[in-house]
């Protein structure tokens, strides 16, 4: 998941392949709700700042150009796929999910797998999914093609054997 603050609002309707025309209060919307464990009217700072929830909001450092030791969950795909219980990672945002709703999340069918030192979510993952990971870091900046990253790489096994 590059930037699973977008994951968290909108890209479980689109793995699920829920839609997303229906109010929130039924249909597909109303089960993206039921996924993440959340509140109907969640928003994303960056896109609706005067929202009066806000499930993504501003973090209150920026990690733009940090690096940081993940702490992966035992047993989740992501630990599975890194075959470690901690790693390092690139950063570059400024947006993270709001602390206050993390026990919804914890409720919901999306799975925290990853937490940074002070325990905020860092990776978070659809346990129902064959593949559904989305980091708030960039794996893509510690991949090459010589050398790619396990998540990246973990994802192309996935798709070329036919598992999405």
């Amino acid at each position: 998941m590059g930037a699973d603050e977008d994951v968290v609002l909108t890209a479980v309707v689109g793995a699920l392949g829920l839609g997303d025309a229906q109010p929130a209060g039924e249909g597909p919307r109303r089960r993206l709700h039921v996924v993440l464990g959340v509140i109907a009217d969640a928003e994303h700072e960056e896109s609706a700042p005067g929202a009066p929830t806000l499930l993504i909001n501003r973090l209150s450092c920026s990690l733009v150009g940090t690096e940081q030791t993940i702490t992966l969950v035992p047993g989740t795909l992501a630990q599975r796929i890194y075959g470690q219980s901690s790693v390092t990672e690139v950063f570059a945002c400024n947006f993270g999910l709001n602390p206050a709703y993390r026990a919804r999340i914890d409720d919901g069918e999306l799975a925290i797998a990853g937490i940074d030192a002070d325990g905020d979510v860092r990776l978070v993952e659809l346990p129902s999914h064959p593949f559904f990971v989305a980091t708030l870091y960039l794996p893509q900046v510690r991949s090459s093609a010589a050398r790619p990253h396990p998540l990246i790489a973990a994802f192309l096994r996935a798709a070329l054997d036919g598992k999405l």
